[in-house]
């Protein structure tokens, strides 16, 4: 074979290779954010607060700060704390670990679905190089443990789904009892691989294995009963702190208006952006959305969807139906269909669309092979061109989430008088957690102004001119995305919090660092 049909048509050792280019390149873009050790992000502080006052036996009770983490993952974190100290490496090195594994075992699930060599590059380097799964394998939340078992309960699927061993059986059904109470979102994933299982072996009378898978299925569902009555349904579902927080995020089914069909096209483009990370976001602000769309990408996925529809519909529906149930708990307001929550169904999409790439290749490789090869490429662009721009431009990596409270600290440090009380909005909440792993003793308090002037304005006036006879000036430390400014209409939490301490006392110093603001005050 020649160097150039050599290079258009890649053998299983370049296959090889290139996954563990990709292997490679992915595990140090995770291992480089986690060394960068930045400072805890505001849900990771307040999940972190939780961690350092309570026992394994306490975190099985509905959490402050209106948290919600599976019960293993919570007690993982723990024995971390205890084990290696209250460091943020401590708390993000289960997650770490979840990332690398991952990326090890997402190679075994292109396998398992009989990917080919074309196809399988495209899906593992999407993979490898996705902004949100390079980005939630360091910090400190469980939804990178979401994927994981989105694949490993996959590859449970194909490594027992012909078994006759009762050791299997018993393995099998004990992983997928564990899971649940690893993932919420691994419900979705497991019923599915029940539905499908269970109609496979129904359709080929095989009704002695369906017994006992049913059983198996049975104990999962009983796992999960119990871990929605005893932990999820305190904890989260009767403050409805989630169907608050996630208002949008709940589909309009059926469709009754304009506005409900606008709905699901902005869910789609916003799922390919986050968390799938395909869309080209790197393109200049001054670029229409729409054309950030990774419509390459998505021609691939429904490429793919129609390869399953004639090789094997029961692996189309272990790739579909989860998310088919995820959008109709959506529907019903029971769980967001949005951004972060729908990281665990990355596997589901990226194996779509690694068949459709594999099926695009052999169809229109021999005539076309350059043009087939861009597109394939153009697939892929944002992740690998996001995963080199992150690493040169670490101090953005995170983008909003972004908030280096460590750096207001080290200022802090060197201009606060220990007598001076700090005033910290709710965002700020990595504050508490720094202040007591540093040992730093401060006396704070935290307000929420969220407009101007405050709904308890008198009462919050009141609080801090209680502290004026301790000394005549304090500080605020502010965390936020926006800076200030005093013409945006509405201010956002970060701006309205600034604008009442400017309004009420005399500014004395300031300090900005990537998503906080800290300042002196002086009462007037």
């Amino acid at each position: 074979m020649s160097q150039t049909s050599s290079f258009w048509q890649p053998s299983e050792q370049h296959y090889k290779r290139f996954i563990w280019v990709c292997m490679g390149l992915g595990a140090f873009f995770r291992l480089f954010h986690y060394f960068s050790n930045r400072s805890l992000y505001t849900d990771e502080a307040y999940l972190a607060n939780n961690l350092l006052v309570r026992s394994f036996g306490e975190l099985t009770q509905p959490l402050d700060t209106a948290q919600h983490a599976p019960l293993f993952f919570l007690w993982v974190q723990k024995f971390n704390l205890l084990w290696a100290g209250n460091s943020e490496l401590a708390l993000r090195l289960f997650p770490l670990v979840v990332g690398l594994v991952g990326l090890i075992m997402f190679g075994s699930l292109l396998k398992a679905f009989r990917v080919g060599i074309v196809g399988g590059m495209v899906g593992f380097a999407a993979f490898a190089f996705a902004h949100p799964l390079v980005y939630y394998s360091s910090e400190s939340k469980q939804y990178i443990v979401e994927v994981l078992c989105t694949i490993l309960g996959l590859l449970m699927y194909f490594r027992f789904r012909n078994t006759t061993s009762w050791r299997d059986y018993l393995v099998y059904a004990a992983a997928g009892v564990v899971m649940l109470w690893f993932s919420y979102s691994s419900l979705f994933g497991l019923v599915s691989i029940g539905m499908v299982h269970c109609w496979q072996l129904l359709r080929h009378k095989q009704w002695v294995q369906l017994r006992i898978f049913v059983v198996i299925y049975a104990s999962w569902g009983i796992s999960f009963l119990l871990n929605y009555l005893f932990i999820i349904a305190p904890n989260s579902l009767q403050s409805g702190e989630i169907q608050s927080m996630w208002l949008d995020a709940f589909a309009p089914f059926p469709p009754t208006s304009v506005a409900d069909l606008k709905w699901h096209f902005i869910t789609l483009f916003s799922l390919f952006d986050y968390p799938l990370g395909l869309n080209w976001s790197f393109l200049p602000p001054y670029v229409p959305y729409y054309f950030t769309f990774a419509v390459f990408a998505l021609g691939a996925m429904i490429v793919g969807a129609w390869v399953l529809y004639n090789r094997s519909r029961a692996e189309l529906l272990l790739l579909l139906l989860p998310v088919g149930l995820t959008y109709l708990a959506s529907a019903f307001g029971k769980y967001p269909f949005s951004e972060r929550l729908m990281l665990f169904a990355v596997p589901y999409f990226f194996v779509l669309m690694a068949i459709g790439a594999q099926q695009l290749y052999q169809a229109l490789a021999q005539k076309w092979p350059k043009a087939v090869w861009l597109g394939l490429l153009l697939m892929v662009m944002a992740p690998m061109i996001s995963a080199v721009k992150d690493v040169a431009y670490e101090k953005e990596f995170g983008g909003w989430k972004r908030r280096e409270i460590k750096e207001a600290i080290s200022f802090l440090k060197m201009h606060k008088k220990n007598q001076e009380t700090l005033y910290i909005n709710h965002i700020a909440s990595a504050l508490p957690y720094y202040n007591q792993v540093q040992g730093l003793n401060w006396t704070y308090q935290m307000f929420t102004i969220d407009v101007v002037p405050p709904v308890n304005e008198r009462g919050i006036l009141r609080q801090i001119y209680l502290n004026k006879q301790q000394s005549d000036t304090f500080w605020i430390v502010v965390a936020g995305d926006s800076e200030m400014d005093k013409t945006a209409t509405p201010l956002t939490h970060k701006q309205a919090f600034i604008y009442f301490f400017d309004t009420h006392f005399q500014k004395l110093q300031q300090f900005r660092a990537k998503g906080m603001y800290t300042a002196q005050y002086r009462f007037r």
